[in-house]
């Protein structure tokens, strides 16, 4: 156990990512990552906010409705909303960023 140690890695954080990585959960990341995916989850929002006004405008009739168009952007912003929570999982799992907890 001890030659898994570092300087910067007690005991107790090798086996937690020891339990994390057996478990198949996501390993915590970095500071220099988590300032990275900070980044991507606030250009994400950014991306979101503009998919919303345009199905709003959509569906205010300012613009024409499309049903395709709908259905693509709907399906954009889904996948954005998955992209958001799974980054902010791995913020929190890396003990950084907003709300950031520890533990396994």
């Amino acid at each position: 156990m001890l030659a898994l140690c570092s300087d910067d890695q007690s005991q107790s954080d090798v086996v937690r990512r020891l339990l994390r990585d057996r478990a198949g959960l996501p390993l915590p990341v970095g500071p220099s990552v988590s300032v990275a995916l900070n980044a991507n989850s606030e250009a994400l929002r950014r991306i979101g906010v503009n998919l919303n006004q345009a199905v709003r405008a959509m569906n205010e009739g300012r613009v024409e409705y499309e049903p395709q168009l709908a259905a693509s952007l709907h399906n954009l912003l889904a996948g954005l909303y998955n992209l958001r929570i799974d980054i902010d999982r791995l913020l929190k799992i890396g003990g950084s960023g907003k709300g950031a907890g520890g533990g396994i």
